[in-house]
Order: structure tokens, then sequence, then C-alpha cells
């Protein structure tokens, strides 16, 4: 029997549900179980991956929104501070202070 599972519950089926018309559990064809017990282990494997694709996109959600709301600029800051010793200025400004040091006799460490 061929049924229409164009609506759900009166109403347009939402587009990313997924129907599956199993036999009956308690059904005494003993084939139906066979194709029941396949069906309950496919839909798991599927709610399986399913989950944790979502797992993991919630993590790296969480990982921005943190990221964004808590750290702000900040590592962008600790990022731009940490290339400050490889730039041209530094290295100018570093080698006067050694220059200024060796004048007046004090030893860096």
């Amino acid at each position: 029997m061929v049924e229409n599972y164009n609506s759900f519950a009166g109403e347009r089926m939402p587009p990313r549900l997924l129907l599956l018309d199993a036999p009956d559990v308690d059904s005494d064809v003993e084939v139906n179980w066979h194709r029941t017990r396949v069906i309950r282990q496919a839909a798991a494997r599927l709610f399986t991956r399913l989950r944790s694709g979502y797992a993991k996109k919630r993590a790296d959600w969480l990982a921005h929104w943190l990221e964004e709301e808590l750290l702000g600029d900040l590592l962008t800051d600790l990022r731009h501070g940490a290339e400050v010793p490889e730039c041209e200025a530094f290295g100018e400004v570093e080698e006067t202070a050694h220059g200024l040091a060796s004048l007046v006799g004090y030893a860096s460490a």
C-alpha cells in the first residue's frame, strides 16, 4: 500500500526530515524482523554520524564565539607584539640602546 508522505501532521513535511517506512517490528513474518533490524542499525549509524558532525560544528562555533567575545582583540595584539622584535624599527632601537649602554659603561647580562 502506497501512502502519501508529502504532508506531515496536516502540513508540508519539513525539507530536512527523513521518514522511513519500516516493516512492523511486532509482525509475525520473520523476514520483517531482519528488515527492521537492518533499518534500525542503519538509522543508528546515521544518527551517530549526524550527532558527531553536529558536535564538531558546535565546538567550532563555541571556540569562535569565545575568541570573539571573551578575548576580543587580545590574540591580534599578542600576535603583533610577538612580531615586534623582528621589525626593522625595533632593531634600530635595540642597536641604539646597546650603543648608549656601552657609552655609559652598562654591561647587559
